[in-house]
């Protein structure tokens, strides 16, 4: 009982984190001009281009 308990709470965190990375790379905000956090942050501070590698073909 107490690792079906464990491995659902590791389950929901494991759903957490996908959530989180799809809201801040792939979901546009209004209130940053409906661009993703990630795009917001590129185009407002250049020197983060720098850190950022993009993978998409």
């Amino acid at each position: 009982m107490k690792l079906m308990m464990n491995l659902q709470k590791i389950f929901d965190a494991i759903k957490m984190a996908d959530w989180l990375i799809e809201y801040n790379t792939e979901i546009p905000h209004h209130s940053l001009q409906m661009k993703t956090p990630i795009q917001y942050l590129i185009e407002t501070n250049p020197q983060c281009q720098m850190l950022w590698t993009n993978t998409n073909p």
